[in-house]
């Protein structure tokens, strides 16, 4: 874990890829599989901070 994290604190574009492909990812995937409404993409874009918070 720490080598990860050393690794995109050396290479800040790589992690802005990396949480731009994570909010995609919550985004689409969690409203399509679970609740395809207005609150699935919510709770996609909550999903999607906790992760990129750390």
């Amino acid at each position: 874990m720490n080598t990860i994290q050393t690794f995109f604190s050396k290479h800040p574009k790589w992690s802005y890829t990396g949480n731009l492909v994570v909010t995609l990812a919550c985004v689409a995937v969690f409203p399509s599989l679970f609740m395809p409404t207005v609150l699935g993409v919510l709770l996609g874009f909550v999903a999607a901070t906790a992760i990129n918070m750390h």
